[in-house]
């Protein structure tokens, strides 16, 4: 872990008369609290005074990762996260900033959908015309994971790997209809995990 380091600590070089604006400009401070956290905190600093003469901050971005994980049960699978994603947003401690998801796999991937029981099987079933999973691949003659899953691979030609959120005061900012999809295309498997990234200004 590192300690906390000004912008003029690490870069001792850095000539404020070198820059533009002569009455006051930001100056980076980074805290790495863990290898999940971090902070980057705006510090205004007035050109002529010495380099320690720094004010009170002007905002905080700060950066969080997290984890969803969930176990499939069906070749093809759609899982609604949203409540999840909520949780992360109302929890994370930031006032505003985006979420972005990223499945961490290549046959599950994730979407924004409307969540209602017959479409969802109607997705099911169309995932299932549009890449027969019996179809003849070239894949499947010597699975490197022993899988038959090109027809899973195919699929994910028409997914996302991620998607991005904004929140505010806690709250996602989705459409009326829209909810968060974990999309298994391979299952059944054990674990599937969602890397959620959180970036944002600090209350």
């Amino acid at each position: 872990m590192e300690p906390c380091k000004t912008f003029a600590a690490r870069y001792p070089d850095f000539a404020p008369n070198s820059i533009a604006n002569q009455n006051q400009t930001a100056v980076l401070l980074v805290s790495v609290a863990d290898l999940r956290t971090f902070r980057i905190v705006f510090y205004t600093y007035t050109i002529g005074e010495t380099r320690s003469a720094f004010q009170s901050p002007v905002f905080s971005m700060e950066y969080l990762t997290r984890t969803i994980a969930r176990e499939t049960v069906d070749p093809i699978q759609i899982i609604d996260v949203t409540d999840d994603v909520r949780e992360i947003a109302a929890s994370c401690g930031l006032e505003k900033g985006e979420i972005t998801l990223v499945s961490q796999h290549t046959t599950a991937f994730v979407n924004i959908n409307e969540q209602e029981p017959r479409l969802l099987e109607d997705m099911v079933t169309f995932l299932k015309r549009l890449v027969p999973r019996d179809g003849s691949y070239l894949h499947n003659i010597a699975p490197i994971d022993g899988r038959n899953n090109a027809h899973s691979h195919l699929m994910g030609l028409f997914m996302n790997s991620s998607e991005t959120v904004p929140f505010e005061s806690g709250k996602l900012l989705l459409g009326k209809w829209q909810s968060i999809f974990l999309v298994e295309l391979d299952g059944p498997r054990p674990k599937r995990n969602l890397l959620v990234h959180i970036s944002g200004i600090g209350c």
